[in-house]
Order: structure tokens, then C-alpha cells, then sequence
């Protein structure tokens, strides 16, 4: 259940409980891994990713110095697809970002997006197959630092791609 303290965390990217939902991202107090539970001190949450009749989960625990991702999640996993799939419709452009909290806050903005599992995730010719299936048009937005300028740039020169960073922004 969403409660005020829990949505604080989200508030501050201005992106409304009903984006979350949609995007299934749910609050939790804990979990557990075959049998042993854990509990939160502060905030964790659940991304839910659908695939084939299997349910995959992602636990968020943006406070945790120690575990901040466990997932039972893969690469074959689009973050952000499900939705795609949802609108059923053909967009002029999907940026492919590094995260799902950058698919919802640019989904808030207007824009279609993806994101694999992480920046690092290997982007094959199947994934960019399922992509241009809603758009012919693909655009990069990965972090503006070593890293994601440098998966980036591997990406758009493998696939013929364009990236966009911010200025001053990670």
C-alpha cells in the first residue's frame, strides 16, 4: 500500500502513484529469498516484469549500502516493454534509456522509453528487433559519464543509433 512516506521517495521525480501502478512498481516491507526473510529498515520496492507466464521481480532498495538490487530478473527482460505492448500503438521515436525510473519519468514527460536491465546489459539484435516493432526511430539516453557515454556509443555505432545526453547531469 502506498503511504505518504513511501511515495516521498518518487514525489521528488514528480512522478504520480498511477504511472507507478501502471508501470508495476509497489512499495514493500520485505521479502524473501528461499524462505529467509528480510525486512526493510526504511524503502524498498517491487518491479514486476511479466514474461511468458513468469513473474520476475526486481527489489529497489534506493536507501541499502549493502544490497541496493535483487532480482531474479534477465537479459531478455525490456524494462518498460509491457507498456509499450499496452499502447498497442506505433510511436515517431523510443528512447532507450539505462533504468526503469528513467522510462516512467520520461514516459511523465510525453516520451516512449525502454530500458535493458542495466547500462551494462549486452543489446542484441533480437531486443532491437522487439524495440522497432513500435518504432522505426531509436534514440540513446544513457548517463553523461564514462560509463554511459562509453555503452552508449557502443550501442549506436553497433545498431546505426543516436545518443542524447544532458549537460551537467549525470
Amino acid at each position: 500500500r502506498w503511504t505518504n512516506y513511501n511515495y516521498a521517495f518518487w514525489k521528488k521525480y514528480y512522478i504520480p502513484i498511477e504511472y507507478l501502478t501502471h508501470f508495476n512498481i509497489y512499495p514493500i516491507k520485505g521479502f524473501s529469498i528461499n524462505n529467509r526473510p528480510y525486512v526493510y529498515p526504511k524503502l524498498g520496492y517491487c518491479y514486476i516484469f511479466k514474461e511468458n507466464d513468469y513473474i520476475h521481480y526486481k527489489i529497489y532498495q534506493p536507501n541499502s549500502t549493502t544490497y541496493k538490487w535483487i532480482s531474479n530478473t534477465n537479459s531478455s527482460i525490456i524494462e518498460g516493454y509491457e507498456q509499450l505492448q499496452f499502447d498497442n500503438k506505433i510511436y515517431r521515436t523510443v528512447i532507450l534509456t539505462k533504468s526503469l525510473k528513467d522510462v516512467v519519468c520520461l514516459r511523465v514527460l510525453g516520451f516512449a522509453a525502454i530500458s535493458p536491465q542495466s547500462e551494462s546489459t549486452l543489446i542484441t539484435q533480437d531486443f532491437m528487433n522487439r524495440i522497432k516493432r513500435y518504432a522505426d526511430n531509436i534514440v540513446l539516453f544513457f548517463d553523461n559519464d564514462k560509463v554511459g557515454i562509453e555503452k552508449s556509443t557502443n550501442i549506436a555505432n553497433q545498431f546505426n543509433l543516436r545518443s542524447i545526453y544532458l549537460d551537467d547531469c549525470k
